[in-house]
């Protein structure tokens, strides 16, 4: 087993991925460690593609950032495909400007800002952060009561904090951003589409 020094804590493999720029110098995850439904491709694993010497130079911000990093950016990156599919499967009906986002990793600044300039949207989070159930729970309801999903949730209130993180304007940092989704979609499809 790992020593006490060798495992590191996730408050200082935070801190080291602030240190990456976005796009972690051209490295690049595919969040693929289970396959993946959206979009579907059971059979796809994970991936760290772009492994070059300088982006995993342990004296410019360490292999554990850009690693941690690049792996928030793949998550990202696959919730960004996927809306995109949304947007495309249901046409002009399906525009959202904002989001709530749930989970653990909605405590995560870093990610939180990550996820909002990637997106390009705003971020709101209910006060229950473990609510991912939440749309399910929603669709169910519809289903009961036999209205609409959009009609039934538009009904509901759900109780959020004051927090709400909006995409960054810096635009070298959503370039940053775009080059790396462009690179993500283009190794995935390369890799996993038939």
């Amino acid at each position: 087993p790992p020593s006490a020094e060798t495992v590191m804590g996730h408050a200082e493999a935070m801190s080291l991925a602030e240190n990456v720029p976005p796009g972690c110098h051209g490295l690049t995850f595919l969040p693929y460690l289970g396959g993946e439904r959206t979009p579907n491709w059971p059979h796809s694993t994970g991936a760290l593609l772009g492994i070059t010497p300088q982006n995993m130079n342990c004296m410019a911000g360490g292999s554990s950032g850009v690693m941690y990093r690049a792996a928030m950016e793949g998550v990202s990156y696959l919730m960004a495909d996927a809306l995109n599919q949304m947007r495309e499967s249901c046409g002009d009906g399906f525009d959202p400007q904002s989001i709530f986002l749930v989970g653990g990793g909605s405590k995560n600044r870093l990610w939180r800002q990550m996820l909002a300039d990637v997106l390009g949207l705003e971020l709101s989070f209910p006060i229950e952060s473990e609510s991912a159930a939440l749309g399910a729970a929603f669709q169910a309801g519809a289903a009961a009561s036999g209205m609409k999903v959009d009609e039934y949730v538009s009904k509901q209130s759900v109780d959020v904090n004051d927090v709400v993180v909006r995409p960054t304007d810096d635009e070298e940092t959503l370039k940053l951003y775009r080059d790396g989704f462009e690179r993500y979609m283009q190794n995935s499809r390369k890799l996993f589409a038939s």
